[in-house]
C-alpha cells in the first residue's frame, strides 16, 4: 500500500532503523515527501532521499524497497553500516581526509539531529577532541558511534591545554574543539585555544552549527536586521545595571543569555532602564522538548516570571529603542529642510538659522552644513 503525502491520515512512511541501518523497510511502492533532490548511490545504483524534514513536502518520488534493502543490506555486508551516520541514506563522505589543523566545531543545542554531516565526518576523523565537558559530549560521540578520544577542555584549564595542542599541531594531527552546546568561543571556552594556534601560525578551520542566540532570534518575532549579541551580563548588580544603562539607547535588538534563576531580576532593571513597554522574548530550552517562545513587554514578561519559575537554559531577546533618532537621520532632515528654503530663496544665513531653531541644533552647525551644500567649505 502506498503511503501518501503530508497531511494525510496514512503515514508518509513507515521505517525500523537503527544507527547502523540493521532495520529499514518501507512499503512495497513508497509515495513519500523529500526536502532536497534525490541521490544516487553508487554500486547498486538505488536512490535515495536527502530530507532535512519529513513533515514539509517540496514533491513527491516513488521508491522501490527492493533497490534500498539491496543497497543497506549491501553496506552492512562490506562493514560501511557505521558511515551512514544519517536517515534515508545519507552518507559520510569518508574518502575525504582532514588537513592538520584545529578545527572549531559547532555542535546541538538540545536535539542530537541538528549536527552537520561535515562536523560529523571532522569529529570522526579528528585525533583528539578537546571538549568543555568530556560526559556530555560523549553523549553525542556515543549516538553517532564515533570513538575519537576526548580531552577535557574548559573554562579553568584551558590555558594548561595550550603546549600539548601546539605539539600535536606541529606534529601533523587534526585536533577538534567543541563546547557543551553551540558554537565554541560563543560565551564558551576555546578562545585561548584559537589564540595560540593563530599565533603560532597554525591551521584554525571553523566548522559552522548550531547557535542558540541566532535561533532565538529567529523565532523572537523582533527585528532582525540588525542585532547585537551581549552574551551574559555582569552578576554584579551594580555592574548590569551599568551595563544596561549603556544599551539603553541602542536601536538594534539585544541578545543575551540569562540563567533562569537570574531572569526575574535582569527583567525587573531592564523595566526600571529600559522601560516597561518595550517588546521582548524568553527562548528556553531551544530544540528540546519543552521548547518555549514567550513572547511580550518587559512589563508583561516580569509579571509573568514572577508567577512561575522557568528552567533550563534561557535566551532573553529585547527589542532596540525605537525613540532613538540617529545623527544620520537628523542630519538627512536638516539637509532636506535646507534644500527646501534654498530652493524658496532664502538666504543660506536665515534658513541656516531658522532650522537650527526648528531642529534644536547650533546655528553655527547648522550654518557650516548650508555652506557646504551651497559648495562652500569656508
Amino acid at each position: 500500500m502506498a503511503a501518501t503525502a503530508c497531511g494525510m491520515r496514512t503515514p508518509l512512511m513507515r521505517f525500523v532503523l537503527s544507527r547502523q541501518f540493521k532495520s529499514f523497510r518501507f512499503p512495497r511502492t513508497s509515495l513519500f515527501c523529500v526536502g532536497s533532490p534525490l541521490r544516487r548511490l553508487p554500486r547498486s545504483g538505488a536512490f535515495f532521499a536527502s530530507c532535512s524534514d519529513r513533515r514539509e513536502g517540496y514533491g513527491i518520488d516513488r521508491l522501490e524497497d527492493s533497490l534500498v534493502e539491496q543497497e543497506i543490506d549491501k553496506n552492512i555486508e562490506e562493514g560501511a553500516g557505521n558511515e551512514h551516520l544519517g536517515i534515508l541514506g545519507v552518507e559520510l563522505r569518508q574518502d575525504k581526509t582532514l588537513d592538520s589543523g584545529l578545527y572549531v566545531v559547532g555542535t546541538p543545542i538540545g536535539n542530537l539531529e541538528d549536527v552537520t554531516l561535515r562536523a560529523l565526518r571532522v569529529l570522526k576523523q579528528a585525533d583528539g577532541i578537546f571538549a568543555e565537558d568530556t560526559r556530555h559530549t560523549a553523549k553525542l560521540l556515543n549516538y553517532y558511534n564515533i570513538k575519537t578520544p576526548l580531552i577535557s577542555c574548559h573554562t579553568h584549564n584551558e590555558g594548561s591545554r595550550v603546549q600539548n595542542m601546539l605539539g600535536r599541531l606541529t606534529a601533523g594531527e587534526k585536533l577538534v574543539v567543541v563546547s557543551d552546546a553551540g558554537m565554541p568561543l560563543v560565551s564558551d571556552p576555546g578562545g585561548i585555544l584559537v589564540a595560540a594556534a593563530v599565533k603560532a601560525g597554525l591551521n584554525v578551520v571553523p566548522v559552522p552549527g548550531p547557535c542558540a542566540a541566532i535561533a532565538a532570534l529567529v523565532g523572537a518575532c523582533l527585528p532582525s536586521e540588525a542585532f547585537t549579541f551581549i552574551g551574559f551580563l555582569p552578576s554584579k548588580a551594580s555592574n548590569r545595571k551599568k551595563r544596561l544603562q549603556n544599551l539603553q539607547s541602542h536601536k538594534a535588538t539585544q541578545v543575551m543569555y540569562v540563567g533562569p534563576h537570574d531572569l526575574l531580576t535582569i527583567l525587573k532593571d531592564m523595566d526600571a532602564i529600559f522601560g516597561g513597554t518595550r517588546r521582548c522574548c524568553v527562548a528556553r530550552e531551544l530544540t528540546k522538548v519543552h521548547e518555549e517562545f514567550w513572547r511580550g513587554s518587559i512589563g508583561e514578561a516580569v509579571k509573568e516570571f514572577s508567577l512561575r519559575k522557568p528552567r533550563g537554559e534561557i535566551t532573553l531577546l529585547v527589542e532596540g529603542n525605537t525613540d532613538i533618532v540617529s545623527e544620520e537621520d537628523v542630519t538627512e532632515e536638516m539637509t532636506l529642510e535646507l534644500q527646501r528654503m534654498f530652493d524658496e530663496g532664502v538666504s543660506v544665513s536665515s534658513a541656516a538659522k531658522e532650522v537650527a531653531k526648528q531642529m534644536g541644533k547650533r546655528k553655527n552647525e547648522v550654518y557650516r552644513l548650508a555652506m557646504e551644500m551651497q559648495g562652500n567649505t569656508e
